[in-house]
């Protein structure tokens, strides 16, 4: 697939730009430590809007979240190697936190992420396409308790159909 390998060449033409004298080797592998110091973040941004409302100690699980997804052998030796592990598993960490974030136009944003984590590694296929199958089910399910409101439901439905209309177009340009 085509995913990781324009990743690559992205990094590769910006440390480019930045001198003749930059290892862009070294700069992929900075960018993927990166990635993964966001994909603990976004694991802990996960777990504190999941449990904050459970656990009398949300600050602790949420730090013990990220220091185990930060100290993980697996994915912190990845990050020194040009594969798509580190990349794929911070968009799948992505895609989830997406789902659960309160932003205005999220439903585009959650299907180009989808597809990026297909494209990037194919091997989540099922896994994205699960992801994006509930988080649209939910939303529908909004739409129709909206329905009990009909003041808003005419911008609502115009909004919403225009954000799967767009989501839809983009997941399927991208795959």
């Amino acid at each position: 697939t085509y995913g990781y390998p324009l990743f690559i060449l992205i990094i590769r033409r910006l440390a480019g730009l930045v001198g003749a004298g930059v290892d862009p080797v070294a700069v992929v592998r900075a960018v993927q430590f990166a990635l993964h110091v966001l994909t603990a973040t976004l694991s802990a941004a996960i777990l504190r809007r999941l449990h904050s409302r459970l656990s009398t100690l949300p600050f602790l699980s949420v730090f013990l979240c990220f220091g185990l997804v930060m100290l993980s052998p697996q994915l912190l030796g990845l990050t020194s190697d040009l594969l798509t592990e580190t990349l794929s598993a911070f968009l799948f960490t992505l895609l989830v936190w997406l789902c659960f974030a309160p932003l205005r136009f999220k439903v585009p944003l959650v299907a180009t992420v989808a597809a990026l984590v297909i494209v990037v590694r194919p091997f989540y296929f099922t896994f994205s396409l699960v992801v994006l199958s509930v988080f649209l089910g939910i939303r529908i399910v909004q739409f129709v308790q909206l329905r009990q409101r009909p003041q808003r439901l005419l911008s609502i439905g115009r909004n919403s159909a225009l954000q799967l209309a767009i989501a839809l177009i983009v997941f399927l340009v991208i795959v």
